[in-house]
C-alpha cells in the first residue's frame, strides 16, 4: 500500500475569563472553551500518526497559559478567531505535523486557524 496522509484530531479544553465589550459589554466569569488540534502525517509502524499522550504533553504548557487566565489581558480581543491564531502561533513550533487549530466558543460556534 502506498503511503497516505491521515489527519487526526485531539480535543482539549480550558476555561478563562474574557469579555467582548462590543458584544456583551463587560467582563465575564470563567468561560469554557473547546479546542481541537489537527495533526497530519503517515501512520508509523504501529499504525499511528501521533501518540495522544505525547500530543497532550506538548499542548499542555500552551493551554496552561490560557486556563484560568484573563484572555483580555493576554490577547486583547479574545474572539475565537484570535484565540485560534494565537494557539497556532504557539503550537506550530512544538507540535510536529500540526495543520490547524479549532476553538469553540459555544457548542455551535467555532473558528479554525490553519498553519501557514
Amino acid at each position: 500500500m502506498a503511503p497516505r496522509t491521515v489527519h487526526v484530531v485531539r480535543e482539549m479544553s480550558f476555561s478563562a475569563a474574557r469579555s467582548l465589550p462590543h458584544v456583551w459589554g463587560g467582563r465575564t466569569g470563567p468561560h469554557p472553551y473547546r479546542v481541537a488540534l489537527t495533526v497530519a502525517g503517515e501512520p508509523d509502524e504501529k499504525g499511528i500518526v501521533v501518540d495522544w499522550g505525547v500530543l497532550d504533553r506538548l499542548a499542555a504548557p500552551v493551554l496552561g497559559q490560557l486556563d484560568g487566565g484573563d484572555l483580555v489581558e493576554l490577547l486583547g480581543t479574545p474572539s475565537a478567531e484570535v484565540i485560534a491564531l494565537w494557539l497556532v502561533d504557539q503550537l506550530e513550533p512544538v507540535v510536529p505535523g500540526l495543520v490547524s487549530v479549532q476553538v469553540w466558543e459555544t457548542d455551535r460556534a467555532s473558528a479554525v486557524a490553519d498553519v501557514r
